[in-house]
Formats: structure tokens, sequence, C-alpha cells
């Protein structure tokens, strides 16, 4: 079975919120990456161009790991994290073919960590 990728695209409307956003979506995937085996690439991302708005690259090795990380505990302390703040979030998920290569225009990862 393919991998699947999941681009999620998370919108605010305060802009006091933007720290705590970031905070919370860089904990969250720290946790996924280091506790979910099935969690294969986690990256944030900010769009050069869209005020409010963070991004996430993810992908998955399977639909299971995917169901993994929708029920599993980073997930649920991210919701926690953000509680009170007002976003919305949306999802575009596909299965991903081998990739010998990919580019990413205008956008910047944020606390990427290095290898």
């Amino acid at each position: 079975m393919p991998a699947i990728a999941v681009i999620a695209t998370a919108r605010y409307t305060d802009t006091d919120d933007k720290e705590r956003l970031q905070e919370a979506f860089l904990a969250h995937r720290d946790r996924s990456l280091r506790d979910e085996s099935g969690t294969l690439v986690f990256e944030v991302l900010i769009p050069d161009d869209t005020e409010q708005t963070f991004m996430a690259y993810e992908v998955y090795s399977d639909e299971a790991a995917l169901a993994a990380h929708m029920e599993g505990n980073s997930y649920h302390q991210t919701i926690t994290d953000l509680e009170g703040i007002q976003f919305e979030v949306s999802a575009l998920t596909s299965f991903v073919p081998a990739m010998k290569t990919r580019s990413v225009d205008r956008l910047r990862v944020m606390g990427r960590r290095e290898n």
C-alpha cells in the first residue's frame, strides 16, 4: 500500500495567537515524529504570501498510520494546547507515489531540525 500525504492548512483570526499556534504545531510535529513509527514526514510551513496561516506537510506509511496519528496522544494534546484559539483547519489527503524530488515554492519550513 502506498504512503499517504496530508497537506493541512490552519487559518487563525487573532494575530496575538501566532506564537501559541506555532509552539503547539512544532511540539505536535516533534511528538509525532518521535512517538509514531508510521509518521514518516512532518513539516510545519508558513506561506510567504499568506497572513495568519500555517501549513503542515505530513506523510504516513499507510492508512493505519494516519488513523493512529489522528487517534493518538499528540493529536489530542495539540487540541488541548490550542483551546480557546479561533482557527479552522482544512486538509487534502492523497496517496503518494515514490518521488525522487520535490520542490516547495514560497514556503518557509518552520523550526527545521538539523540532522
